[in-house]
């Protein structure tokens, strides 16, 4: 018999701070900035509170999902963090992204893609509409599939 369990690091469960204090705080104006603006996008695009993951991830949602080990995970459906580099967006990849998603980053401008993440160094340095289009469109697949 399988056995699922519950499983999460403290650093990666919700908790109750606020996720504007946590922007307010980082220090690089320009990145705050951008932050607030991702942050009040985002909630308008999921209709979703944010909640605080860890010390400094914003998500938007909650999925559970079950591992290949048989462990059930929980996770935001959509998430970004204010780093010092920039922003990292979560949730945004499919599980196999073809020619035409790599069509949509493209359009975005200045983004890197790794398993999982978007980076974008600033806002004004992309295509803000068509990043969260992106964003929209990944909650949207999450949601319907979850």
């Amino acid at each position: 018999m399988s056995q699922t369990r519950e499983r999460g690091s403290p650093k990666t469960r919700p908790n109750d701070q606020d996720p504007a204090a946590v922007i307010a705080a980082h220090p690089h104006e320009g990145r705050r900035a951008d932050g607030e603006r991702v942050l009040a996008r985002l909630a308008e695009i999921t209709g979703q509170p944010a909640v605080l993951w860890g010390g400094s991830i914003l998500g938007f949602g909650e999925q559970k999902y079950d591992t290949a080990a048989g462990i059930r995970s929980t996770t935001p459906v959509i998430a970004f963090a204010l780093r010092s580099t920039g922003l990292v967006f979560y949730g945004l990849l499919p599980e196999a992204p073809d020619a035409a998603w790599q069509a949509r980053l493209d359009e975005i401008g200045n983004v890197r893609a790794t398993k999982g993440c978007v980076y974008v160094t600033r806002l004004a340095r992309v295509d803000e509409e068509a990043l969260f289009r992106l964003v929209a469109d990944a909650y949207a697949r999450e949601t319907a599939a979850g």
